[in-house]
């Protein structure tokens, strides 16, 4: 079995886009990431396959309301 792409805490996003998550756990058997993120105050969570995910980077999608951070 190959190893995991992605650990616990680690701020991911679906390739097709969508909001920051973050991941909680990986399930092993199943081969399924379970993340969470939250819209507005509402925390949402959801399982999700490794070829689904990349890593979210520093850029927030703007789609969602987050605002990137001004850097001096």
């Amino acid at each position: 079995m190959a190893e995991q792409k992605f650990k616990d805490g680690d701020a991911v996003r679906l390739k097709t886009g969508g909001p920051k998550m973050t991941v909680s756990h990986y399930d092993k058997m199943l081969g399924l990431y379970y993340c969470q993120w939250f819209v507005g105050t509402e925390l949402k969570d959801g399982k999700f396959k490794e070829t689904s995910l990349e890593p979210a980077g520093d850029d927030p999608d703007p789609r969602y309301g987050a605002k990137p951070l001004h850097r001096a």
